[in-house]
């Protein structure tokens, strides 16, 4: 995510943000934004409004802009939280300028060789052992290279060949059938997908060659309940420049073959491999994962009102939350200005996307730009 670099003032100012009012009716139990503040001295953003709840426990999010382009990632510089480590491969993730003032991560150590499983770069983030957990990260395919798998540019391969996040309840539960893994999602061949592991299958997805964009960042978002004895819910959105895409049902339990259903750790990427990678390249930014039982309940900053306007989809954590008041963090959200709010509460309900339109805000004020 960009960080323009530009200072807020020094002085103790107050800027109202106007926004558009939310009706009642139909949507008067789902959470409802007022009004936007942005507090030049501190540096933060105020969402105040109804229907928030409480938030959720947010375990990483890095947008990787602590870092400079080809060091490898600081494992206790993300932005909230700190990574794991590598997982059980050993290739070094490493900063990715991206030469429009973008950092992201990427998913490949060139300084390894393709028939070494150390040339996955791969973050780990740790946690204690939830039945609910929420995923969202963007990830793309720069041009010129290829998806994972793949022999030509913009193309799927035909092989399962990329675990974009890989959910498990252990190191190396993806060979013990004892202990639950989720990759979330997999390519399964074809531009095919799914939610799934070594375990089972939760639900195949729609095919990616109508959502998947070979221009920018796909942003991807995940959640998982696994409480249920008897079923697994589940929630999937991608948004791209070519759509925005959705579901959220439940599978049956028994689709699992896991003794227990929890999960402690998420990799970024989980694996790649299969078919010609040699000019694979892989970007991941704005990683994010938080458990408990307020997982789903999140804040969005997003680029249009509608869906069929938007093409980037950002999940970002909160400072302070509470039912009534969030407070944001101007390093977390920069380029506020011409973005869209939404917040979502524990129960996945959604208030309506809010313009932010700062009309006595100074030229030199940080504006939130999303890449």
């Amino acid at each position: 995510m960009t960080n323009n670099g530009d200072k807020m003032l020094p002085n103790r100012a107050l800027y109202f943000l106007p926004v558009l009012a939310l009706t009642g009716g139909a949507v008067a139990a789902a959470p409802s934004i007022g009004s936007v503040e942005l507090l030049a001295d501190s540096g933060e953003v105020r969402v105040s409004g109804t229907g928030f709840g409480s938030g959720p426990d947010v375990v990483i999010f890095d947008n990787f802009e602590a870092g400079r382009g080809g060091e490898p990632v600081v494992y206790d510089s993300a932005t909230v939280g700190e990574w794991g480590g590598t997982g059980w491969y050993n290739g070094i993730a490493r900063y990715v300028d991206e030469g429009n003032g973008n950092l992201a991560m990427t998913a490949r150590d060139r300084t390894q060789s393709l028939s070494s499983m150390n040339r996955i770069s791969q973050l780990e983030a740790r946690f204690k052992n939830s039945e609910k957990v929420f995923i969202a990260f963007s990830v793309k395919v720069p041009k010129g290279t290829t998806f994972a798998g793949a022999s030509s540019t913009q193309d799927f391969p035909s092989v399962s060949s990329w675990k974009f996040s890989w959910a498990l309840a252990a190191d190396g539960a993806y060979s013990d059938p004892s202990d639950l893994d989720l990759t979330l999602p997999t390519h399964v061949g074809g531009g095919n997908f799914t939610l799934g592991g070594n375990d089972g299958n939760i639900t195949w997805l729609d095919g990616g060659g109508g959502w998947w964009s070979w221009n920018d960042f796909n942003n991807l978002s995940i959640g998982i309940d696994l409480s249920s004895s008897s079923e697994v819910s589940y929630y999937w959105r991608s948004v791209s420049d070519r759509d925005v895409r959705s579901e959220r049902s439940v599978s049956d339990r028994n689709k699992l073959s896991a003794d227990e259903l929890f999960l402690n750790r998420v990799n970024f990427p989980g694996w790649w491999g299969n078919g010609d990678n040699s000019d694979f390249n892989g970007l991941y930014d704005n990683t994010y994962v938080a458990i408990g039982e307020n997982y789903l309940a999140r804040i969005e900053i997003r680029d249009g009102m509608d869906d069929a306007d938007t093409t980037r989809l950002i999940v970002v954590p909160a400072k302070s939350w509470s039912s009534s008041e969030i407070i944001l963090d101007s390093s977390i959200v920069e380029g506020l200005e011409g973005s869209f709010i939404s917040i979502v509460d524990a129960s996945g309900r959604a208030s309506d996307p809010v313009p932010i339109v700062c009309t006595k805000c100074p030229s030199k004020i940080r504006v939130l730009e999303i890449k």
